[in-house]
């Protein structure tokens, strides 16, 4: 209910975009800096991750043997990132960006 019930105005925060990438989850998550509330990865939506791995080149990252597919971006894509204060106060960054 945190999120369902939050109307107000999200924070917008401008950041780049490093590198990013998928577990065996599905979890689709990118690496950003600066840091937005003390977190440096950001699980992201399938469209959103798609967008930025649209934007960049990619590179692949040698697999460490734990099932995950990571990328570092060669072309610096900027992201504006968005923070929500929660129905209760509890911050949240939602797993939509826009890719600037």
């Amino acid at each position: 209910s945190n999120r369902v019930f939050d109307f107000a105005k999200a924070e917008e925060h401008i950041v780049s975009v490093s590198g990013g990438g998928n577990d065996n989850d599905n979890d689709n998550y990118l690496y950003i800096d600066p840091y937005v509330y003390n977190k440096g990865k950001l699980s992201v939506s399938i469209s959103s991750y798609n967008k930025v791995k649209s934007r960049s080149k990619l590179v692949k990252i040698p697999n460490d043997n734990n099932k995950r597919n990571n990328y570092a971006m060669t072309n610096q894509v900027k992201a504006k990132v968005y923070v929500y204060k929660g129905l209760y106060g509890v911050r949240y960054i939602g797993k939509s960006i826009d890719v600037l």
